[in-house]
C-alpha cells in the first residue's frame, strides 16, 4: 500500500513539473562595455515578453530587441530605446506562428560600444 502511495505521489510530481516547467522558458543576454551587441539563447513559443535594465555607467542610450527566426535568419520584432540608468519595461513580442525568439542588445548607433545592460526574455504563449 505504502509503495502504491509513494508511486502515486512521485508520478504526480513528475507530471506537474513537466507541466510547469515551460512556463519558465526564459534566456538572459548581458552587455558589456566593449561589445558591439550581444544576443541571448534562443527561447521557442509563439509570444515572447522581454525586460531589462542599461545601467547607469553606459555611455549611450542602448537598443532591446526580441528577434524572431524563420527560414531567412534573424528579424526585428519588438524594440526599445532606454537610456542610461533606465529601465526596459516589460514589452511584449507579436503574436506568431511557433518559432525560435531571442532578445538582442545593443548600444545606439553604428559600431558603437561603451555600454553595461542586461536583459531578459521569456515565453508567454507556447
Amino acid at each position: 500500500m505504502l509503495k502504491k502511495v509513494l508511486f502515486s505521489l512521485s508520478s504526480s510530481f513528475v507530471l506537474s513539473v513537466m507541466i510547469v516547467m515551460p512556463c519558465f522558458a526564459s534566456q538572459s543576454v548581458t552587455l558589456s562595455t566593449d561589445q558591439y551587441w550581444n544576443n541571448s539563447k534562443a527561447v521557442t513559443g509563439k509570444e515572447t515578453a522581454f525586460n531589462g535594465s542599461n545601467y547607469k555607467s553606459s555611455k549611450r542610450d542602448t537598443w532591446f530587441i526580441a528577434e524572431y527566426k524563420n527560414s531567412t535568419g534573424w528579424h526585428y520584432n519588438t524594440k526599445k530605446k532606454i537610456a542610461p540608468g533606465k529601465q526596459c519595461p516589460t514589452l511584449n513580442s507579436d503574436k506568431m506562428s511557433r518559432r525560435s525568439w531571442r532578445l538582442q542588445i545593443n548600444p545606439y548607433g553604428s559600431d558603437t560600444t561603451g555600454c553595461n545592460a542586461k536583459g531578459k526574455i521569456w515565453v508567454v504563449t507556447y
